[in-house]
């Protein structure tokens, strides 16, 4: 997990600078002055991660009572309303801010495709404990 946050930190960095780079050169094309702001402008993403469908599969565990409203604005805007409750976003910067501003309370992977509710369910359902070897009917003849 921790190579993740690692890895978050450092995407968000590197959308940052390009970000910063992009402004700077453009100001330095039309002769006006740089202003830097944070923004989604596809520049700001390879083509190559933009056009593989990666997701962030966002799990909350811990809960957010008593911690500032705004990062319970951030975990309903990311669609986590209770514990233990997970869901997929596309990789994009706006979402890994989000996931960096509560990072503390979600568990986050990234995956290369969403799983349905009944997908996720069977995961986490256990294998049975027993196995069927001969059906009734089968032994008694009928």
């Amino acid at each position: 997990m921790p190579d993740f946050k690692l890895q978050l930190h450092a995407y968000l960095v590197l959308t940052l600078f390009i970000t910063a780079h992009h402004l700077t050169t453009h100001a330095a094309a039309t002769g006006s002055q740089a202003r830097i702001h944070i923004s989604t402008h596809p520049v700001t993403m390879s083509s190559r991660v933009a056009t593989a469908a990666r997701y962030f599969r966002i799990t909350l565990l811990r809960s957010a009572i008593g911690l500032p409203s705004n990062n319970l604005r951030i975990l309903k805007s990311l669609g986590l309303h209770r514990r233990l409750r997970t869901v997929y976003h596309p990789v994009s910067p706006d979402v890994a801010g989000k996931i960096f501003a509560v990072k503390e309370l979600v568990d986050v992977s990234e995956v290369d495709q969403k799983l349905s509710p009944e997908d996720m369910r069977e995961l986490r359902r256990p294998e049975r404990g027993y196995w069927v070897e001969k059906r009734a009917a089968e032994v008694l003849g009928s």
